[in-house]
């Protein structure tokens, strides 16, 4: 068999790739006397950041991320570790699958178990969901990049091929576009075939291949099955219209949809109008406050919609402890950002709304609900106001 190439430390290009939301972080000890006395060897500084429209590149200098993770600072400043800490926490912390990757040539159990110390100590801090461990054999990947700007652009082609799993030897790298999820909930009488609202134009021009859209008639729109009787629907629709007795129903018809096609990364859309804006935002409210639940824990939905919609009959430390104990359980991403708001919250790009209402039937109800006035995740919204509505009553 051959002898392996000896490469110089400093050539061996350890990286944070991210394609989509798909991202791995490339951890590996250097072979043949890469690794002395316990120390990691540094990278060079001007591989720092690399980046084009699908696909992103980090560099980490290895003093500074196993220093920064173990708290064994080795001739590093403060700003330096910092730095290198917050740059990788600021991938995984957004909720993207990590990949950590021991690739080396030989190393003993005391080397091996550095990085297996390290890889502990980030799923302790970020959850065992959000780390993965594999284990690579040498050469596969170490022979192919062997130069730093030659290892990007290979690492880079062979990203966009879909190959890195060849690359590095491994069957479980995948890279996964990030989607659209769109939401799009009618007002109150509106569907698409009483008339076209603004909400359901918007839904008439997307793009139903490529994204995952959602569109609800509006409340009203449909009569109760449980009614035995001609009567009994016509009433059951007009005491809905009046005073939206299927808002349960139409927001966890949305939230569910979420469960089913949210995964980490995914950029989330919301359009509503009147009583649809006001579902729109109780939706929103149920993500931020109780994230978008795992879809094997799809059943536990009516679990989370009890407890939102209970606050104004509990104080609101209640509300919040079983909110932070269904995310910390339940939900796709888990870890903490602070000690009194566990999990990672779920983003929503845009929400667009028009006229939106919060009549429930009960005179302020709904503002009872949390954070559907006012929603740190939402991170842009845009409502529109009528300056002369008519309606037929």
């Amino acid at each position: 068999m051959p002898a392996r190439k000896k490469l110089d430390s400093r050539t061996e290009t350890d990286v944070l790739v991210r394609s989509g939301r798909r991202c791995c972080l490339c951890f590996h000890l250097q072979g043949d006397g890469g690794v002395k006395n316990g120390q990691i060897a540094h990278l060079d500084k001007d591989r720092t950041n690399d980046a084009d429209d699908n696909l992103a590149f980090l560099c980490l200098d290895h003093h500074s991320e196993y220093d920064s993770i173990t708290s064994q600072n080795k001739g590093l400043t403060k700003p330096e570790v910092k730095v290198a800490r917050s740059k990788l926490y600021a991938y995984i912390e957004r909720g993207f699958p990590t990949f950590i990757i021991s690739l080396s040539g030989r190393y003993d159990q005391s080397k091996k178990g550095m990085v297996d110390a390290a890889v502990a100590n980030l799923r302790q801090i970020l959850g065992d969901d959000n780390i993965h461990l594999i284990e690579a054999q040498a050469g596969s990947i170490l022979l192919r990049l062997q130069s730093s700007r030659g290892a990007f652009e290979k690492a880079r082609d062979l990203f966009r091929r879909g190959e890195l799993s060849e690359l590095a030897g491994l069957e479980v790298l995948s890279v996964r576009e990030p989607k659209n999820i769109v939401l799009c909930l009618d007002g109150t009488g509106d569907w698409l075939g009483t008339g076209k609202t603004n909400v359901a134009q918007i839904y008439d021009v997307l793009d139903k291949e490529k994204q995952a859209c959602f569109y609800d008639g509006g409340i009203g729109t449909l009569t109760d099955p449980k009614a035995l009787s001609k009567i009994g629907r016509m009433v059951l629709k007009l005491l809905d219209l009046g005073a939206a007795t299927s808002l349960r129903e139409k927001s966890l018809n949305a939230y569910i949809f979420l469960v089913r096609n949210y995964e980490p990364g995914d950029r989330i859309y919301m359009f509503g109008f009147s009583r649809g804006a006001m579902t729109a935002r109780l939706v929103a409210a149920i993500a931020h406050n109780m994230g978008v639940l795992r879809p094997e824990n799809e059943h536990l939905a009516a679990y989370v919609w009890q407890n939102i919609s209970s606050v104004g009959d509990k104080a609101i430390g209640v509300f919040k402890r079983t909110a932070n104990r269904i995310k910390n359980s339940f939900s796709t991403n888990r870890k903490a950002l602070s000690d009194d708001a566990p999990g990672i919250r779920v983003d929503i790009t845009f929400m667009g709304l028009f006229d939106s209402v919060s009549s429930v039937g009960v005179i302020g109800r709904f503002n009872t609900y949390p954070n559907t006035d006012h929603n740190d995740s939402v991170l842009r919204v845009c409502h529109g106001v009528a300056i002369d509505e008519q309606r037929n009553v």
